[in-house]
């Protein structure tokens, strides 16, 4: 039951870090992450 719960909300995480974002140049807020984590490191 809790693995189930953690399969569902990873597959919502993913479907939402991977939708493109107006605020964010109708990039995805993962591809803005690795961005700025690339560019700090």
């Amino acid at each position: 039951m809790v693995t189930t719960a953690i399969v569902v909300l990873d597959a919502i995480a993913l479907r939402l870090n991977t939708r493109p974002r107006k605020t964010l140049g109708y990039r995805t807020p993962a591809v803005t992450l690795a961005d700025t984590v690339a560019s700090t490191g």
